[in-house]
């Protein structure tokens, strides 16, 4: 039929480099066409979320250190009698110590094999339901040191998590862990560690490394908490109080108990910003999407062809009922010194009239200009970033037997796939006549239609593309495509940082219980003085939601700085995701943990306040 060959496909020999046959092809070809790897890619899209996959790493034995400070602060205080009798007993630092720390790395080797076998459920599921469709599915890999170095990594986490508290115990006085009380006054200041926790979160934006940053930005406002918390929470409370007038009286309660407080509160900031970050940085990756598939093209249907057609039948397909325009691109190769290119010849004349195109280096119509009345090309923010092009630099083209000298006129954020993983110069069809020929030049690869919109107009070039063996697809469903590329990629995620949520919903409940079943003797005095047992129910219900909402909050407030350096560090030449305030995620994260503190402090406190009043004054 007078077609050309579009591709070819090479089998190469056992041990042969496909770099060096690729090489090998492009100078043999004297840059009339480009030697791709299709395997070179392969590892790209995990390498991109790769410093993602590490922070969530790293948050999650974070989280899973706090929840185990917590879980041995709570058994502390719920066994200080004990301890005190071990003390008195002759029991030493050290061995009360070694017990704690036993107990702790015993929870944490049990919880690190639950949490092995789960995440091997978890990777099945993610290769199944994240893979292609049309492929098989591959077999998850079994690496030994894999698995071991996972389960280390939580027993070592609970164990540093449970040192704090361990010690803290080990260095109790006798007499003073036998004295019958709640909990024990604080005796040291935490301004001290609170100016280290902001003197941490303000260097993290000078550290190189994104996950080591975040990292410093979520522990130094962690170490805030102590000091911020009480007076955070009588504020949160005095401005709650016409809608809960028990709120007052709840906050001052958690403030009294800063350190447990504070240790809740940062479980639930790390891992509820650790979700905000990531859904701002979906949001915003998929807004740039949006923007780079919008930019790309000049209609809303683009027709593409296997191989290059001829000017009839575009004149066929601008004869369509519904077309309005029809704008032809010709993909050619070239090569800039030793290395080939793909060029894009182009209409600058039907470009000036869109929006396609966004210059960001120069004056958008003075670029597209310059492409119609001299040799000049626009280059991708991609190659401008690779090459050291700019505006005004001095381009030497080769093809085949061509030579020609070009300026750049313009950088553009992008332009089309070239085919070899880049985007590709865009030239005038003019000045590329100039360099390739007429015959080179004339007829098209893809088609950029502008219709009168609806189904019936994508309906009637569809017919004719078929015709022709060509694919006519709108740039909606492009723009679909890519949207749900980032999703499947950024799903995994997004999934993770929930399930840190729950894990630090766990902290909560602990909380929530020894609060509850340690303000028994509290609520047993203030309905001795007259409180009902409905309104002492509401005071600890209050208090769980005022822990929830204000946790929250910060966690919010967290994640939206977290997603700065997040959103940097996704940014590539032409790709600048922006922050979105991920208002969606706030909301469900708000509700979810509001609603999980409220069931969990829903029983004790029911219990607390129906216990009789004088048993639970003798309550210890």
């Amino acid at each position: 039929m007078g077609l050309r060959t579009p591709l070819a496909a090479l089998r190469l020999a056992p041990g042969t480099s496909a770099v060096t046959v690729a090489a090998a092809v492009e100078k043999s070809l004297g840059g009339s066409a480009l030697a791709v790897d299709p395997r070179a890619g392969a590892a790209a899209p995990l390498d991109q979320i790769r410093p993602l996959l590490l922070l969530v790493v790293a948050l999650a034995c974070l989280i899973c250190a706090g929840v185990s400070a917590n879980t041995t602060a709570l058994a502390v205080s719920e066994r200080r009698r004990e301890i005190g009798l071990l003390r008195a007993a002759g029991a030493g630092p050290r061995q009360v110590l070694r017990l704690l720390l036993a107990e702790a790395g015993v929870l944490g080797l049990a919880g690190a094999g639950l949490g092995v076998g789960a995440g091997l459920l978890l990777g099945s599921l993610a290769v199944t339901h994240l893979g292609a469709s049309d492929l098989p599915a591959p077999p998850l890999p079994l690496r030994p040191w894999q698995l071991v170095g996972s389960a280390a990594a939580g027993l070592t986490a609970a164990l540093l998590g449970a040192l704090l508290p361990a010690l803290a115990a080990a260095r109790s006085q006798p007499l003073v862990a036998l004295r019958s009380a709640a909990e024990p006054a604080p005796h040291r200041s935490v301004r001290g560690l609170a100016l280290a926790g902001l003197a941490l979160a303000a260097s993290a934006s000078a550290i190189a490394a994104v996950v080591v940053g975040c990292m410093a930005l979520l522990i130094g406002a962690a170490l805030c908490l102590p000091l911020i918390s009480a007076p955070l929470l009588r504020a949160v409370g005095a401005a709650l109080s016409p809608l809960a007038q028990t709120a007052p009286v709840a906050a001052a309660a958690l403030a009294r108990r800063r350190r447990r407080t504070a240790l809740t509160l940062a479980g639930l900031v790390v891992s509820v910003a650790t979700a905000t970050a990531l859904s701002a940085l979906s949001s915003g990756a998929v807004t740039a999407g949006d923007r780079w598939v919008t930019q790309m093209f000049v209609g809303d249907i683009v027709v593409h062809s296997p191989a290059t057609q001829s000017a009839s039948i575009a004149q066929l397909v601008a004869a369509t009922p519904g077309v309005r325009e029809v704008t032809p691109v010709r993909f050619l190769s070239a090569a800039a010194g030793d290395n080939p290119l793909g060029v894009a010849a182009i209409d600058p004349i039907a470009h000036q009239a869109s929006g396609a195109l966004d210059v960001v280096d120069g004056d958008r119509q003075a670029a597209l200009t310059a492409l119609s009345v001299g040799p000049s090309v626009l280059v991708p923010e991609q190659l401008s970033s690779e090459f050291g092009w700019h505006r005004g630099s001095r381009i030497t083209l080769t093809a085949g037997a061509g030579r020609l000298e070009v300026s750049v006129a313009g950088v553009v954020a992008h332009s089309l796939p070239a085919g070899d993983g880049r985007e590709a110069l865009l030239l005038g069809d003019g000045i590329a006549r100039r360099l390739y020929g007429d015959a080179a030049v004339s007829g098209f690869d893809d088609l950029e239609v502008v219709s009168s919109g609806g189904a019936s107009a994508l309906a009637a070039v569809s017919r004719v593309a078929a015709l022709y063996g060509m694919n006519a697809v709108p740039v909606a469903t492009l723009r679909d495509e890519a949207r749900q590329s980032l999703g499947n990629t950024l799903s995994l995620l997004s999934v993770l940082s929930w399930m840190a949520v729950a894990i630090a919903m766990l902290a909560v409940v602990n909380t929530l219980l020894v609060n509850a079943r340690q303000g028994t003797r509290d609520l047993a005095l203030l309905r001795a003085a007259g409180l009902s047992r409905r309104r002492a129910l509401r005071l600890v219900l209050t208090e769980a939601g005022l822990l929830a909402t204000t946790g929250t909050f910060l966690g919010v407030a967290a994640g939206c700085g977290l997603a700065l350096p997040l959103l940097r560090a996704g940014s590539s030449p032409g790709f600048e995701p922006q922050f979105v305030l991920p208002l969606g995620t706030a909301a469900a994260a708000l509700a979810a943990v509001v609603v999980g503190s409220l069931l969990a402090a829903a029983l004790p406190a029911r219990r607390a306040s129906r216990a009789a009043i004088v048993s639970a004054i003798r309550h210890d």
